[in-house]
Formats: C-alpha cells, structure tokens, sequence
C-alpha cells in the first residue's frame, strides 16, 4: 500500500528570514524553473522595514523531498487574498530547501488586492485572474507577472465572462478554461463555459496593456449550475469536474466529463473508496493519470456555519477509475479553513505544500506542511526528526527502555493509542448502563407516587365512546368541528366537518323532547355567554343543517334551517345569546378569508345575516371576546400573507333593527380603537374580564416567536398593560382554549409552546391550568380519569348551567392520523361524584385484561384507572413500535417522490435560469442600442458644429459681397455723374457749334451709340441689382428659419443627452 507522511516545519524569524504572518486565503504557487514558491496576499502581508532591506537571495540548492513524476507541471490552482495596500506590488519568496523567506518589490502595472482568484505558472510568467477586489467588487481581469524582472501587466480585452466567485478553471493544457461559479453579492449560480486562447497575444509590446487573447462561450447544452467545485483538463478534449454546490444549495459527489470537442456531458462512474459529497475542496495532478484531493466540506450550503471542514486525503487512478485512501502518517493538519495547497512540480522533488488556514479554535495556522510519498530512506529520517513526537505514547517509551534504538512508525503508536481509548469509552458506557438502571428505579417510585396523587384528585375526565344504536344519530367527528352551549335548553349546538351529516337521518328528522338534566357536578359559572369555537367545511356548500346534542343522555338528533344559511367555513367565531347563535368571519371553502356575521334563531332554525359597509377586514386566529354587551376583535393574520394584525375593534348591536322580517339585519356598527403600541399577535385567547379590561394571553408575534405574556387592554383609555401572574404559569402557549368556568376563574387547556416555524415537527399539548383572577394566580390541578390525548383540531365548550356544570371536549386528530369519535367531559369531584364514577365507570374498566384477572381473584378490587391506563400504554407502546416500521417503509418512499421532485425542481430552475440569461442579453443589446443613439447624437452634434461654422463663413463672405456691391455702385454712380457732365459739354458744345470743326458726324454716331450702350447697361445692372436684393432677402429668411431650427434641434438634443444620463443610464447601468 502506497505510505505517504506530513512533515511540519514551524516558522521561526530568526532561522527562516523574513516570513509573512501566515493567515487564511493566503495564496501561493510554485515556479517550476526556479524551484522556489511564490507567496502573496493575507491582511498584513509583510514588513515595511523588510522592505528597505530587501536584497537580491542567491538561486537555493535542491529541495531533500523525495522524487515522483509530475504529469501537469502548470496546475498550481490559489485563491488571491486582501492586503493592506490598493495593489499587490509586494510578493513573497519561499525556497523550499531551507524554507527561507523573501520579499521582491514589483513594479509595472499590479493588480488590485482581491481573493478567489484563479493563479497559475508558465515559466517564467505568473498569470491572475479574477476574483473579488478589495472593494467586494468581483472581476474578470487578467494580469501577468514577469517572474525574472519583476513586472506586472495587464490584458486587454472587451467581451468575455462576467465577474464571478467560486468557479472551477482548468490550466494544464494550452487553452484554459473556465465553467461554473456565482455572481456577487446576488449568489446566482452560473452554468457557462468559457474557453480563454492567447494564440493573438502581442507578446512584444513594450505597453504595460497587453492585447489579443479571445474568450469564446462554448455551447454546452443542459450544463449543470454549480460552485466550489473544481475541474481538471485530462486529455486535450476533456475536462473532469467533480464536487460542488447545485442551485438547491446541495453537496455533490458526482464526476462529470466534458467534452470540448462535441460539447457532450457524460458522468464518469468510479470504484474504490469515494470521497462523496464535497465542495470548497483542493484537487492536483501528483502524478501522471493520478489526482490528489484534499479537505473540503460534506454538508450542504445551508449547514456550513454549524460544521467542521474535513482533513482527510484520497487519490483518484485515471487509468483504472478507481479512488483509494492511503495511509498518511506524521503531523497531519487539523482541520482548517482558508488554506491553500501547491504541488512541488519538479521531477526530483515532489511535494504537495499546505499553508496557513483557520482552524476551530479561531487560531491561524503558522506552521508549513509538507506531503511526502514515503520510503525507507524517507522512514529513517522522519523517525529520527521526530522522536521528541513519539515520546509521547506509553508504548514508545516503553519499548525505548529495552531497546534504545528501536524505531517504531508513529501510525502504529496512533494505533496503540486508539486500543486504550475504546478501553475507555468501553468502562464509560459501563456507567452509563447504571445511570440507566438507576433511572428506571426512579420511574418505577415515579409510578408509585402517581397511584398516591390518584386519591388527591380534584378533576376528573369522562370518556363516553358513540354507539349509533345508543346514540341516536351522531356526526362522524372530525377536526375543527364546531360545538356551543345552548343554556337556555341545556343542550349542545354541533355543525361542521367534512361529512358532518346523513343524508337519510334528514328524512327521518323529527322534534325531539326536552331532555331531562345532566348528573354532572355543580359549580357556578361567572360569565354565561363566552363559548369560543372554529366554524368547520361541510359537503354542503351552505351550513343549513346543525346537530343538537342532549348532555344526560348523549343522544344526537338533527335539525334542518332555513332563511340565509352562511357559506360554509373554519375558523370562524361562534357565540350563544338565547335565543340567537351568532357566527362571525372565518375563511370559507372557496380559500377566501370572509368578515360577515350571522345569527341562527334556535328556536325557528331561521339564518339571517348583518348587513353592514365598514369593518375589520378578513382574518384567521384572532383573538374575539363575547362576554360583554359590546365584542371586541383583536390581532390575527391575513391569508395567504400571513401577515399579523395589530387593530383592536369594537362590536356594537345597539341600533340593530330586530323586527326586521327580511333576511338582511340592518344596523350594527363597527369602530376601531385608537391603541398605540399594539403588539401585532395571532393564535392568542381574548376574554373580557370587568366593564373595562380585556385580557389577552399567549400567540405568535411577527418574529414567529410564542409568547408567554398576560397583557391587559383598557378599552376606555386605550392603555396596555402586562399583568404580573404568580404560581405554576403555562408558558408560552399558542393554539390553546381559554374558558371562563366559575366566577374570576378562568380555564386553559392544550395547545403549543414552540415557535411557529417548529410547528410541524412538534407535538401539540394535553395539560390543563386555572388562573384565579382574584388573586392573580396560575394552579395546576390534578385531573385524574381519561384525561385525552394529544391532538390537535378538537373543539370545547363550557357547560354554563348553574346547577350542571361540565367541560365538553370533542373530536380532533391524533398523532397517530386518525380522529377520536369519543366524547369527554370534565367534571368537579366529590366523594359523592367519585363512589358514583366508580360504579358507572365499571363497564369501561373491564376492558383491560389487568382488570379482569384482579377480579377473579377479588371481586371486590377497585383499581385506579390510571394504572389501568399505564399497563394498557404498555400495549399500546408495542403497537406502535410495529407502526413506526411501517410508517418508515412511507418514509422510504416519500423520499424517493422527494427526489424526484428536486429533480423536477432543478430543471424548472435551469429553465429559469435560461430566462434570467435571456434577459441579461435582452439588457446588452438595450445598452447597445442606447450606446448607438450617443454615437449618433454625437455625429448630429458634430455636423451641427460643422454647419455653424458653414453658416458663420458665409456671413463673412456675404459682408465682402455685399462690400463691393457697395464699391461697384458707388463707382458706377460716380462715373454716370461723370458722363452727365461730359454729354452736358457735349451738347453745349454742338448747340454754339463749336464741334464742328473737330468732330466730324461719325464721332458723333459713335457717341450717341456708346451713351445708348451705356443706358442699356446701367438698365441691365439695375435690373441685376434688383433681382440680387430679393435673392438677398430671401436668402436672409432662410437663415433666419433655419437657424430656428438648428437651436430647437440643438435644445431636444441637450434634454435627450441630459435625460439619459440621469434616468435611463443609471438604470440601465443598475440592470446590466
């Protein structure tokens, strides 16, 4: 079997330079041809003082590890970690031979402090990319660093992946590759692949911005989205992912296989010994086909905070697809978070280093650790360094004794240590067992005591189980049916369930007499009217029929309504006021949550419903008080919200027009009561207890936390109060009744006392507490007899006559699923009361065999009907063990429906996630269009420019125009004035005959043909000259138009520009 062992070296200043101070997310790689590790990042990452006298180390010798073949020599795979600096201009140096530290200064183009990185090697150049900034700011930057000069730089490129954390990215062969992660801070996981090629890469630019690599999305179809996995390149088109967290936050443990070429996705099955599920793990390449994993976790995302990170070690033969766990001994790691692993790529030395990592003590790591794959020559050294270790087992100091160079291997030590340990936790267990034993002699005096509090009873339940032969014509009870008392005829009104009546028992209906008075024990009822129950579904979809109970004789009987029934519905209020039962709210079969009120006339079984506009709006599990003139509603939820209330609401008849005949009662008003700082409650008890108090205990608040507080409200000032309550208290309670039973007595029974989201998985309560509001005092009778067992839906009413008074209990659902059809009833006991239940309750008793061979042998014996109920829950114990087996095999197999519907679940996910990816590019191309329209808002500025400087040179132009129009008129005008004269000479001249002489008649044809040319041009200029101005002014109207147009044209593009900067830009940049 292949042995490995860890080596630990502890970092000391003095012997090993100037080391960092080692934290969790330290990063670190290992540069093959300088056989030496580069190390960066953690929150102090190094000394300034170290700084100023960093010098130049000298190459180290070799590393003493022992050799094996490295089959991917750039995989080294970190996570880049925070510094105290804006940019990572500062790395450290670790020579693995002598493990000395040192620091280079970088200079260039860094890049910013950031961890979840992805950092790889190829010599001599060091490659980062991504992860999350200083900021909380995730990129998708790519920066290199010159490991011979030192300098960083940065590549250029516009489209690729966006920013992510958590991603696995594969560095073996010449194109990486990238697939997976989760965007931040959203946590949205992500089902791209991405293939990076740096064939283009301009490698000799001087610039610190490097340009030409391409990132190209390959389109695998039905890729999976996960995080915290990672992903190797095996072949040169394959990729192996394994492990990692899917979108419902569950631990993976499958091996997937891309296909780069034909873009397939199969899942690769191995044997051997599996890690399993894991995520947040580290997987290298040690060997050629040979993968190495370590750590990580193996609970789901939810469970992370409360677990512990593993430590173990498994490795994976590509050849044979098989995993094995080998044996490592040595100083093994503990387990940590945050570390960081490289492997020792150079083919004398290999290595896998471990460094840093929080542990559970919250303490970080110092220490350097080093894997490696052990021979005897390996076995010698180790067992010689690390024998101050050893001496710590018994065995190893013993065997020292006789034998002072006795080496023996420290995993077989661990062995000797273990042995002794079992012995330990062996003689533990043996306590244990008589801890145990101790505790069931305790039981057994706890059973005795019982039978002792027997004959202290005070209270006492009935069990009367239904017989239809006996019982007339009863209801199959169910959950949340409906019972009030009618004191007037001393009977039981019953409606509800799902199935709560027989059809041909409604043919059959006929008056029933007044049944005589109930034998039960007396006690005086304080408040008459304050029956409290939930209104239940029917088949029908109207509650026109209700049942009547007769408490002496339990027999059942029916009887039909009429008038306006109301619809049917549960958690409705219900309350008795001779003649009229009263129902209030509730929600009805439809699913909708309802705030009418109904009144039945008892004794014509007429329906008649309030009309009225303004009240509370419709709720479940309030809280309602009945026993004054006025009601009063209080809290509850909405539906399907769920969200609490905190009104308080007044209920008034006083304007009720009673002799109405219609079906419709006009009337009643609702007011709401100004209180402040009212606690927003449900599933809490409400009774009146003076003119002016209510009493308010127990519910849930909008933290879905039970409470156990008594608050009193004063309906007249509006102020609340906590009442301080004395004795044995109930707790917190939610769900429960709360009865008036006597004078300033008041009676809770059941309910729950865990949170609301605990629910579920709790089991609801069958005890039973008094309060005595005289004295302000919480007592826990003893009640002895068929006490009921826990349930849940069950219904009580209180038995308010003064001559016969009882507790009824019926229905509800059980534990075990199904729904009691008996009848209990709480009585007062006296000596007379209980030599009477001894005799009635004879019949009942015989059911037990226990009973029946004690009164063989006596048959006079009278045993407490406890103890008959403790040996029967012996039996009943058994019975249920059997049911628990078969409630398993449900278990088994709502399991597997559970996992078919996770898988439905995923792909319903994976469509969403296609419609969110439709989405986000429906986004690009918006922000693209809306890059176009700037650029081409810019071009019509730009031609805008261009015509202005158009329009101001042909001004320019047209003031020299119109300049020499000037210059020529006036020269034109000047030389007319001097032909005027010289035809004046002329004519003179002619008139006294002085041109006779000297011009002769052909000179003087000529002139008389210049001056008429002469007049024709001066028309001809006139004529142009007009023409011109009206082009003039025309051309002056244009401009003037036009240049209206340009500045309105200037205008909508300054509120166009302004607009999208402020709105749309910053909405769509929030988007994108």
């Amino acid at each position: 079997m292949q042995q490995l062992f860890w080596k630990k070296i502890e970092i000391d200043n003095k012997k090993h330079g100037r080391p960092p101070k080692l934290e969790e997310c330290v990063n670190l790689v290992y540069l093959i041809d300088q056989n030496r590790y580069l190390y960066f990042g953690g929150k102090n990452p190094f000394n300034i003082k170290d700084l100023q006298q960093e010098e130049k180390q000298p190459s180290p010798p070799k590393s003493d590890g022992i050799s094996f073949k490295i089959g991917a020599p750039k995989q080294a795979r970190v996570s880049s970690p925070f510094s105290n600096q804006e940019c990572q201009d500062y790395v450290y140096i670790l020579d693995p031979a002598t493990y000395q530290w040192s620091i280079k200064k970088c200079t260039g183009k860094p890049p910013t402090r950031r961890t979840s990185a992805q950092v790889w090697y190829e010599a001599p150049l060091l490659y980062v990319y991504g992860g999350i900034t200083y900021e909380n700011k995730t990129v998708s930057d790519l920066y290199i660093l010159n490991t011979e000069k030192f300098i960083w730089k940065r590549f250029f490129y516009l489209e690729g992946p966006p920013g992510r954390l958590h991603f696995g990215f594969s560095t073996q062969g010449i194109k990486k590759y990238l697939m997976g992660g989760a965007s931040m801070p959203e946590n949205l996981l992500m089902d791209d692949v991405w293939q990076l090629s740096f064939e283009n890469v301009a490698w000799e630019t001087q610039s610190l911005e490097l340009p030409g690599i391409t990132w190209e999305k390959l389109p695998f179809d039905d890729m999976p989205a996960i995080k915290a996995h990672t992903m190797i390149q095996v072949s040169d088109k394959e990729l192996l992912v394994y492990g990692g967290f899917n979108k419902q936050k569950q631990c993976q443990d499958r091996c997937l296989l891309l296909d780069i070429e034909t873009y397939d996705i199969s899942q690769l099955e191995l044997k051997g010994q599996s890690p399993g599920q894991r995520a947040f793990h580290e997987l290298l390449v040690v060997k050629e086909n040979l993968l190495c994993l370590f750590g990580g976790y193996n609970v789901n995302e939810n469970q992370l905070k409360n677990s512990e990170p593993l430590n173990d070690l498994y490795l994976l033969n590509l050849n044979e697809g098989y995993w094995s766990k080998p044996i490592a001994g040595g100083y093994i790691p503990t387990p940590r978070f945050g570390y960081v692993m490289s492997c020792n790529q150079n083919e004398v030395h290999g290595e896998i280093m471990l460094l840093g990592g929080r542990m559970n003590d919250g303490t970080v790591d110092q220490c350097i650790y080093v894997l490696y794959e052990l021979d005897m020559e390996a076995k010698d050294a180790w067992d010689e360094k690390d024998e101050k270790e050893k001496n710590k087992y018994d065995t190893y100091r013993e065997l020292k004794k006789e034998n002072k160079n006795i080496t023996v291997p420290t995993l077989t030590l661990v062995f000797d240590e273990a042995e002794k340990i079992i012995l330990e936790q062996k003689r533990t267990i043996g306590e244990k067992e008589k801890d145990l034993k101790q505790l069931q002699q305790n039981s057994l005096s706890l059973e005795q005591r019982a039978e002792k509090l027997q004959e202290q009873i005070d209270l006492f339940w009935k069990k009367i189980e239904i017989d239809n032969k006996k019982h007339g014509r009863p209801p199959k009870l169910e959950e949340c049916v409906n019972l009030v008392y009618l004191i007037d005829q001393n009977r039981y009104l019953y409606f509800g369930g799902k199935n709560p009546f027989n059809i041909k028992d409604l043919q059959q209906e006929e008056k029933q007499p007044s049944p005589p008075k109930s034998d039960g024990i007396s006690f005086k009822i304080g408040a008459p009217k304050q029956a409290r129950v939930s209104s239940p579904f029917s088949n029908q979809e109207c509650q026109d029929y209700v049942y009547i109970l007769d408490p002496a004789t339990y027999q059942w009987s029916i009887k039909k309504c009429t008038g306006k029934p109301p619809t049917r519905r549960t958690s409705a209020q219900v309350w008795y006021e001779a003649p009229l039962l009263y129902v209030y709210g509730g929600i009805t079969y439809e699913n909708k949550t309802v705030s009418d009120l109904y009144i039945l006339n008892t004794e014509k079984f007429i329906w008649k419903r309030f009309f009225y506009l303004e009240g509370p709006p419709g709720r479940l599990h309030f809280g309602f008080s009945t026993q004054g003139i006025k009601k009063y509603l209080m809290g509850g939820a909405s539906m399907p919200e769920n969200l609490l209330m905190d009104d308080v609401w007044q209920l008034s008849f006083e304007n009720v027009a009673w002799e109405t005949q219609s079906l419709e009662l006009p009337g009643i008003t609702w007011e709401k009561l100004p209180f402040d700082d009212m606690p927003a409650i449900k599933a809490h008890t409400m009774i009146q207890v003076s003119d002016k108090e209510l009493l308010v205990y127990g519910g849930f608040n909008k933290q879905k936390q039970c409470q156990d507080r008594c608050l009193l409200l004063d309906i007249e000032t509006y102020d609340i109060s906590q009442l301080e309550l004395k004795g044995q208290s109930p707790g917190q309670r939610a769900f429960h009744e709360l009865l008036v039973v006597k004078e300033n007595l008041l009676c809770l029974f059941g309910g729950y006392n865990v949170n609301e989201n605990q629910l579920k998985n709790s089991e609801p309560l069958n005890d039973l507490y008094l309060l005595n509001l005289n004295e302000g005092y919480w007592s826990k009778p003893i009640a002895g007899g068929y006490i009921p067992t826990p349930r849940f839906g069950y219904v009580m009413s209180c038995n308010q006559n003064e001559v016969h008074g009882e507790i009824m209990l019926l229905g509800g659902r059980m534990n075990d699923g199904t729904v009691d059809q008996c009848i209990y009833v709480l009585y007062e006991l006296d000596m007379e009361a209980k030599d009477a239940w001894d005799e009635k309750d004879e019949k009942e008793k015989n059911k037990y065999d226990t009973y029946r061979e004690l009164k063989k042998e006596n048959k006079n014996i009278t045993v407490p009907t406890l103890t008959l109920v403790f040996d029967e829950a012996e039996k009943i114990i058994l019975e249920q063990k059997r049911t628990i087996g078969e409630k398993e095999k449900d278990l088994k197999q709502l399991q597997q429906n559970s996992l078919s519907l996770e898988q439905r679940a995923e792909k319903l996910q994976e469509q969403i996630d296609v419609g969110k990816l439709k989405m986000d590019q429906d986004l690009e191309n918006t922000r693209i269009e809306i890059t176009e329209l700037n650029q081409k808002a810019d071009q019509s500025q730009s031609t805008i420019d261009k015509i202005l400087q158009l329009l101001a040179f042909e001004r320019k132009k047209r003031k020299l125009m119109y300049r020499k129009a000037l210059a020529l008129e006036d020269l034109y005008r000047k030389t007319s004035l001097y032909i005027f004269e010289m035809d004046k000479v002329f004519v003179k001249g002619q008139s006294e005959n002085l041109l006779e002489t000297s011009i002769n008649e052909d000179i003087l044809n000529l002139i008389d043909q210049r001056k008429q040319e002469y007049k024709n041009i001066l028309i001809s200029f006139h004529k142009s000259f007009e023409e011109r101005y009206k082009q003039e002014m025309q051309v002056r109207q244009q401009i003037r138009s036009n240049k209206d147009i340009l500045k309105q044209f200037h205008n909508i593009n300054e509120v166009y520009k302004k607009t999208l900067l402020k709105e749309d830009r910053e909405y769509l940049d929030k988007k994108i």
